[in-house]
C-alpha cells in the first residue's frame, strides 16, 4: 500500500471511530449545503455541545468539515471535494480483490 493510500485510511479510521463521528459524517453527507452554528448542529445531531465539539474538531482536521468565521460566529460547512477523495478511497477498497 502505498504512502497516501496509508494516510487516507489512517483518516477514515479517525473520521469514523465513534458513533459521534459517523452521525456528523452522515449528517453533512445528508446536508451538503448546511452551514451551521456549533450549538445548532449540536440541537439537530441530538449531542453535547461538548462531544460534538470534540469529534467535530477531528473532521475539521481531516478537511471534510470547513469552519469559517462569519459575522463574528464560527460556522461549519461539508467541504465536497474532500468527501469525494474520502469516498472514492473507500469505493477503490469495495472493489479491491479479497474485499467483501
Amino acid at each position: 500500500m502505498t504512502p497516501d493510500l496509508l494516510d487516507m485510511r489512517g483518516d477514515i479510521e479517525l473520521w469514523v471511530e465513534s458513533e459521534a463521528k459517523v452521525a456528523i459524517a452522515v449528517f453533512f453527507r445528508n446536508n451538503p449545503g448546511l452551514v451551521d452554528t456549533l450549538g445548532n448542529l449540536a440541537e439537530r445531531l441530538a449531542l453535547p455541545p461538548e462531544t460534538l465539539k470534540r469529534d467535530l474538531a477531528d473532521h475539521v482536521r481531516l478537511g471534510v468539515v470547513r469552519q469559517r468565521e462569519v459575522n463574528g460566529e464560527t460556522v461549519y460547512m461539508l467541504d465536497r471535494r474532500r468527501r469525494a477523495e474520502i469516498e472514492g478511497y473507500v469505493e477503490s477498497l469495495a472493489g479491491a480483490p479479497g474485499v467483501r
